[in-house]
């Protein structure tokens, strides 16, 4: 099983050893995340602190993780049956992100069902535009696309 760091496990065991704890965006660059072993010509402590990185860069993912399942929870009861476009709207907005036209939507949503076969967390837009697909299809199902 691999180690999981919170950030203040990951600061406290740099601490520990006497090394300079990597920000989070080097943490979880994928150099260091998906790194096995350091480098043949790195020293002992070296491969010690990228272990440590490659540690709290898997933490991330499991809280990244977390966060998109207690979203999925949220969308899925805000949401049941997807969302229509100004609830799309208002909640790309709220994430910082640009909505897609909803020519764009059924194809996003595809690509986000294989993605998520393959990928620890596909990309946030997919994401959202697949809650949009849904609202799509209920609305052509009610007959009210466009509404």
């Amino acid at each position: 099983m691999r180690g999981q760091f919170t950030r203040e496990e990951y600061e406290r065991a740099c601490a520990e050893l006497e090394l300079i704890p990597l920000n989070d965006e080097e943490c979880f660059s994928r150099e260091i995340k998906d790194r096995r072993a350091g480098p043949p010509d790195h020293t002992f402590m070296e491969t010690v602190s990228l272990r440590l990185a490659h540690d709290r860069g898997w933490g991330i993912m499991a809280q990244l993780r977390q966060e998109r399942k207690d979203l999925r929870w949220e969308f899925e009861r805000r949401f049941p049956r997807g969302m229509s476009r100004q609830d799309y709207e208002e909640v790309c907005a709220n994430l910082g992100l640009q909505p897609a036209p909803d020519e764009s939507i059924r194809a996003m949503a595809a690509n986000y069902l294989v993605r998520e076969e393959i990928e620890d967390l596909p990309d946030i837009n997919l994401f959202v535009a697949n809650f949009r697909d849904m609202g799509m299809f209920s609305e052509r199902r009610r007959g009210t696309a466009g509404a």
